[in-house]
């Protein structure tokens, strides 16, 4: 239900509901592959709802520590982006 709610949210509530999000998969989800699925899918839908932020403010959307594990963002590292 929450990322039904990510996906219709405007853009002030964006950034409150992915950190309600990230922190009820930390806490219900026990299998880390599953976690990891679950933040690249916010990441995805962040990226797609909100193409015209920066890089640095979909970040900020997210604990430093968790964009950090993305695919995204190893796969971007990787290009030297």
């Amino acid at each position: 239900m929450g990322l039904i709610e990510l996906i219709v949210s405007q853009e002030v509530q964006a950034p409150e509901l992915v950190k309600t999000l990230l922190d009820r998969t930390k806490t219900e989800v026990e299998n880390d592959r599953e976690k990891q699925g679950i933040i690249e899918l916010l990441e995805t839908v962040l990226l797609s709802k909100f193409s015209q932020l920066s890089r640095q403010e979909i970040e900020a959307m997210f604990l430093v520590s968790d964009i950090k594990q993305t695919r995204v963002y190893q796969e971007a590292k990787q290009e030297g982006r």
